[in-house]
């Protein structure tokens, strides 16, 4: 699933390929997961100019002229790509936005658990999937991630997973942040002291940032920027999906178990559960 570094180049993408464009038509090719509904979304923004684009964790918004906002989700497997008009479409695409610059703006999404929402400006962070987010993990200031350690029960990986301590983390930059901090993703979060939570917290965003510097992470065929690149930070993972080989800093083997419902890669070495 996409997580924040992957979100963020695709909304830097949009910012570069279609804000400031106009939309001439909207094609709905699967109504599916379109709110209030595909015919509403395409109606709203045929004739709009888009204004901006921005994020939130692992969620984008793109604005209109008229104040209003598409919010959208990719999950798994969703694309946001921006196309010649004559370039042959590719199956599952489920909407296509002609822009004024003799583009298509597309979204396809293989597995089809993306989702967008089409609501007032104002409105957007009153959508139910903003209620229980914590701050953006780029935004989040070093004396609120430790306060909100403090006193949590929960395991490093499922805290930092969770969404509602910190927004935009998932599997692989979670697994990473926790190796170069050398903290066991089972470890209680409130058993950090203020100099390892500080640690933490500054490993979280050196790792964000080198992987947006990256354009992302692209393990499977399914993210793509805006522009059909794929990340490259996969070439400089330490940790993530390693299991069974050695550690690149002290050799021993590396150990994979589900943690927090997820796969989950450690080094019993640099990471041990103390």
């Amino acid at each position: 699933m996409p997580e924040l570094p992957e979100v963020e180049t695709v909304v830097a993408g949009l910012r570069r390929e279609a804000v400031g464009r106009w939309i001439e038509s909207v094609e709905i090719l699967r109504d599916q997961h379109l709110h209030p509904s595909g015919a509403a979304l395409a109606e709203g923004l045929t004739g709009r100019l888009l204004t901006d684009a921005r994020r939130w964790g692992k969620i984008w918004m793109l604005d209109t002229d008229d104040g209003q906002t598409v919010v959208g989700h990719l999950r798994m497997s969703g694309q946001l790509r921006v196309h010649p008009l004559d370039e042959p479409r590719r199956d599952h695409v489920h909407l296509v936005a002609t822009l004024s610059d003799g583009h298509e703006l597309r979204w396809r999404d293989v597995r089809r658990f993306g989702w967008m929402h089409l609501v007032p400006t104002a409105e957007a962070l009153d959508l139910p999937v903003f209620a229980n987010l914590g701050p953006d993990a780029l935004a989040m200031a070093e004396d609120e991630f430790v306060a909100a350690l403090r006193g949590s029960r929960r395991g490093l990986k499922a805290l930092l997973l969770g969404q509602d301590v910190i927004a935009g983390l998932g599997n692989i930059y979670v697994d990473e942040a926790l190796f170069r901090s050398r903290l066991h993703p089972r470890l209680a979060g409130g058993r950090l002291g203020l100099a390892r939570a500080r640690r933490l917290y500054g490993e979280i965003r050196a790792v964000l940032d080198e992987a947006i510097a990256a354009r992302g992470t692209s393990i499977s065929q399914s993210y793509r920027g805006v522009d059909g690149r794929r990340g490259a930070y996969q070439e400089q993972l330490q940790i993530y999906g390693r299991g069974g080989q050695a550690c690149l800093v002290c050799g021993r083997e590396l150990l994979s178990a589900q943690v927090a419902g997820r796969t989950t890669v450690w080094c019993p070495g640099c990471q041990p559960r103390r």
